[in-house]
């Protein structure tokens, strides 16, 4: 029998299939493999002191990957091997021998990458993101939006490893909870309290999840609540957020005094 330290046996072992897949979970980064041999197969003493040895073997042995197997202490299994594993897929050859022949077995694991983002795009700032698939914490700052325009993320899973359906949360300066599907947009306020956004993907196997941070630190900038030019009328359509303005004033004005509050 083989049987995997994560208490699978090997796709329904049967001792005349020699090949077999076995599928971990993404965080699975070594497993033990565990084979049994059937003692009913050995010889007896009385067997071997008799020479009537052909129709069981002598001696066994198991080989993982070409390196002997280590016995084991436990009742379960005969001989087990620790198998380290990448993202990806590991064939392992597990090879029982006797005295007169040799049997194999391929084990090929599977091991699928971590659910990552493809992509975030944002609304403003793209630049200061710098954004890495297996980076999963992000400093951004902004300047306080008093048009409501806000900051939006538009992020896309890597669809050979994630599920589509994103949970975001923010807290701090904008409060929210929503689900979405990858490519679509979830947007904050940029507020005057700094606000921490997180997002989390599941692997496609519903075994592990990742989970992105964004601390978004937004900056007020000041604003004007007014602006007067002294003996000439307000500036026209003053807006706080709007920085260029236009004043018509007598030909014969040389000097004007502009008066500002800051709000």
């Amino acid at each position: 029998n083989l049987v995997s330290s994560s208490d699978e046996t090997a796709s329904g072992f049967s001792t005349s299939v020699f090949s077999y897949n076995v599928y971990v979970n993404a965080s699975t980064s070594s497993i033990q493999l565990l084979t049994f041999i059937d003692e009913s197969l050995s010889c007896t003493s009385e067997q071997i002191s008799s020479g009537e040895t052909d129709n069981c073997f002598t001696t066994q042995a198991v080989t993982i990957d070409g390196s002997e197997a280590s016995a084991c202490s436990l009742l379960t299994c005969s001989y087990f091997s620790e198998i380290s594993l990448g993202i990806g897929s590991k064939t392992v050859r597990v090879t029982v021998y006797s005295a007169t022949s040799e049997t194999f077995y391929m084990v090929n694991f599977i091991r699928p990458d971590v659910p990552t983002f493809s992509s975030v795009s944002l609304s403003k700032g793209q630049s200061q993101l710098n954004f890495s698939p297996k980076t999963f914490t992000y400093y951004l700052e902004y300047s306080y939006d008093n048009n409501g325009e806000g900051l939006s993320f538009t992020p896309k899973v890597n669809e050979a490893t994630t599920g589509s359906a994103i949970t975001f949360v923010s807290s701090g300066g904008y409060e929210s909870t929503a689900s979405f599907l990858s490519g679509s947009s979830q947007g904050i306020e940029l507020s005057t309290t700094d606000t921490t956004v997180v997002m989390t993907l599941t692997s496609l196997d519903e075994t592990v999840q990742s989970i992105y941070t964004f601390y978004v630190d937004v900056k007020e900038s000041p604003f004007l609540s007014s602006l007067d030019v002294i003996g000439e009328q307000m500036v026209p359509s003053f807006s706080a957020s709007s920085y260029a303005y236009s004043v018509n004033v007598l030909a014969t004005v040389s000097s004007i005094t502009l008066s500002s509050v800051v709000s």
